[in-house]
């Protein structure tokens, strides 16, 4: 399990314009955060988005950073 308090509080961490990155991750989580089924993320303050891993069809590595 990921725990989405403790990404968020290491991307709030980072400086202005740096991401974080999980790695093989499904790519339905961009869209779940997107969509704020994360209670505790607000999709208005994240930028979220996906890069294919290796040849999944389902798995990508997942990039987070706070908007500015």
């Amino acid at each position: 399990d990921i725990d989405w308090q403790r990404v968020i509080a290491e991307v709030d961490a980072l400086p202005e314009g740096k991401c974080a990155v999980l790695t093989n991750v499904d790519q339905s989580m961009r869209t779940h955060i997107r969509k704020g089924r994360f209670a505790y993320i607000d999709p208005s303050k994240y930028e979220v988005w996906t890069q294919k891993h290796g040849n999944s069809r389902t798995r990508a590595d997942l990039f987070i950073r706070r908007r500015a």
